[in-house]
């Protein structure tokens, strides 16, 4: 009656073995970069019409900062005028002139603000200057701006794009200055802890364009600041779901939360420093980072593979004994692109999947946050489990989420670790964005500003882009145009009053000769109409048909009967 199942049972397969099969499915896994690949193709053909834009960019900052110069001959002239004059000289830029002497991108002042955003741009490395790397990235140190100089070649090929991204924060650094330099946004958080309080330091960004360097140069001009008093050192990394104690040999660690909500490091050890000098402070430190988690990448051949953070206590300072405070510093891992990604094992790619994992909920984490600011008037209330809501009251704010804004904290261990940064309103954050100056890295470097931007209120609103269209090429105007190939006729239209005409294309075998030979009406007629697209195989070109009535049936005196440009009609194609 019962029988035997019809089911074959199938022995269990455990998680080191679905593992390891998984593992040899990927070894052989061919990340399709092409979308970023061409991005990063247009730099290298279209390198010398791209810096042209970049430079012509430059030319135009200088003359409209005459233009507020008493001592300059530009002063004379208005905005308009000189906009007339940029449309001229460099064809079609007078729009650029318009948008950086308007006011949507002027710095906004947040002197005493407690969630500031830096930029830390890196210079060109010497092997980047081999490649022939070029500088597509500008600091504005006086609108505490950064810009970034984006190309793009159209989808049709024929023309060029150059979008000007406009970025303001609370400040920037070019590659010229220097640790001192940075480190007197950072020594107002050291300040802060001193008094009892607590801050945070963050480092953000692509790899390899200096999170470590900043963090490192940082940390000794603490230290020097700290000689003679007394704190306590925890020093610990998150890598994936674990955390390890790098002050004692990479031990296990957990994270703790208490009653109310603060999170604590179980088990991490914590070095007294007494009369703290700055050698062994620095000793100590260099010591745990010696541990820390680093792999040769495609990208970074010391890229850290994971969050470093780097508690320090204040018990006494050089006057005496003082409420505790603390600053933390926190060195996040790098992040990298599919086509950075290639040539990584399956465990690495599962170590890169948990380190965007976490730095995207990071990123939603300041969004939410972002968001909060935004409703000064909104008093926060006490979080409902493990959320940090806020209710909009409002009606007016129509572009803010209706509803109350929780701050996700709890979707790593990294947003744990910096939950205080999120909902304590006394706590001091301020994030040092690193970006790469190159055009390879551009697309990282867009990202980062992207998201930087969004983690404070009033600077999301500086960002702004004017685009400028380039021609593909230019023509050498010393040939006669009667001596013009065809070639030379098409990169002439595709240029001609900056790329204009560039979606046009000519009947094949057109060259300046023929072009010369038609009449002002004629030559009209073949710019004018619908362009049919070829669908044959061998067909690669689109021209006007608006002429096609006239087409096969001209009088024979015609000079270009039977040409090239007597365009077919639809039927003959």
């Amino acid at each position: 009656f019962f029988g035997t199942s019809s089911r074959t049972m199938t022995p269990s397969v455990s998680l080191e073995e679905r593992r390891a099969k998984q593992d040899a499915l990927w070894a052989d896994a061919n990340i399709d970069g092409r979308v970023h690949w061409s991005i990063r193709e247009a730099y290298r053909v279209y390198a010398d019409p791209l810096q042209s834009a970049v430079q012509h960019y430059y030319v135009i900052s200088v003359f409209t900062a005459g233009l507020t110069q008493p001592t300059s001959s530009l002063s004379a002239l208005t905005g308009c005028v000189l906009e007339r004059i940029a449309d001229f000289a460099f064809a079609g830029l007078g729009a650029l002139v318009q948008h950086i002497t308007s006011d949507t991108w002027r710095p906004v002042a947040r002197p005493e603000a407690a969630f500031r955003i830096t930029v830390r741009k890196r210079p060109l490395l010497p092997f980047e200057l081999e490649a022939g790397e070029q500088d597509n990235v500008h600091i504005q140190a006086m609108r505490r701006g950064l810009v970034c100089h984006d190309g793009r070649l159209d989808r049709s090929g024929l023309r060029l794009t150059m979008n000007h991204r406009h970025y303001g924060f609370d400040w920037v650094w070019g590659e010229a200055d220097d640790d001192t330099e940075v480190y007197r946004e950072v020594r107002p958080l050291v300040a802060w802890a001193a008094q009892g309080q607590s801050s945070t330091l963050i480092c953000y960004g692509q790899t390899g364009t200096g999170k470590t360097h900043t963090m490192m140069g940082s940390l000794r001009r603490i230290a020097q600041d700290l000689e003679g008093a007394d704190v306590k050192v925890v020093f610990f990394e998150i890598h994936g779901k674990k955390c390890y104690d790098l002050l004692r040999g990479r031990a296990i660690v957990h994270l703790r939360s208490d009653a109310e909500e603060t999170v604590h490091v179980r088990g991490a050890h914590e070095a007294v420093l007494q009369n703290v000098q700055a050698e062994a402070f620095m000793e100590l430190l260099q010591g745990a980072l010696s541990l820390r988690t680093v792999e040769v990448t495609e990208r970074n051949p010391i890229s850290s593979r994971s969050h470093a953070v780097c508690d320090i206590y204040f018990t006494r300072s050089r006057e005496g004994p003082i409420r505790q405070g603390r600053l933390r510093c926190v060195d996040l891992a790098g992040s990298e692109r599919n086509y950075e990604t290639v040539g990584m094992t399956a465990q690495q790619h599962r170590e890169s999947a948990d380190i965007n994992y976490a730095l995207m909920a990071l990123k939603d984490c300041f969004r939410a946050h972002a968001t909060m600011q935004r409703r000064t008037d909104v008093p926060m209330r006490k979080p409902a489990h493990d959320e940090q809501p806020c209710e909009a009251t409002e009606a007016s704010k129509k572009s803010l989420p209706k509803g109350p804004v929780r701050i996700p904290y709890r979707a790593s261990r990294l947003t744990q670790v910096l939950r205080t940064c999120f909902t304590d309103p006394a706590h001091r954050t301020l994030v040092i964005a690193t970006v790469s100056p190159t055009s390879t890295d551009l697309q990282h470097t867009i990202n980062t500003a992207d998201h930087v931007s969004l983690m404070a209120k009033n600077l999301e609103s500086l960002v702004s882009v004017v685009s400028c269209q380039l021609p593909v090429s230019t023509m050498d105007l010393d040939i006669p145009v009667a001596d013009w190939t065809h070639e030379q006729l098409k990169a002439w239209i595709a240029s001609a009053e900056n790329g204009r005409f560039a979606l046009l294309a000519l009947p094949p075998g057109t060259t300046g000769e023929k072009m010369m030979g038609l009449s002002a009406q004629r030559l009209a007629c073949l710019f004018e109409g619908t362009l049919r697209q070829a669908r044959a195989d061998d067909e690669g070109e689109a021209w006007t048909v608006s002429v096609a009535a006239e087409g096969r049936h001209r009088a024979a005196g015609d000079r270009l009967r039977g040409g090239p440009l007597d365009a077919p009609r639809r039927g003959d194609v």
